[in-house]
C-alpha cells in the first residue's frame, strides 16, 4: 500500500471490521471459516484505501 503506513493500513481496516496482522509487511489470512462476503469485505478495504 504505497504512501501507508504499515499501521495506517492496520488502523483503515479495522474501522471495517477487518484484522490484519503487522510485522515487516502486512498480512491478511482466511480460512474455511470466512464467507464470500467476508472476504470481499477485507478486499473491498484495502481497495479503498489504495484509491
Amino acid at each position: 500500500m504505497a504512501g501507508h503506513t504499515r499501521q495506517q493500513v492496520v488502523d483503515h481496516a479495522a474501522t471495517h471490521h477487518v484484522r490484519l496482522s503487522t510485522s515487516t509487511y502486512n498480512r491478511i489470512g482466511t480460512a474455511v471459516i470466512n464467507t464470500p462476503a467476508e472476504i470481499d469485505t477485507a478486499l473491498n478495504s484495502l481497495a479503498d484505501l489504495s484509491r
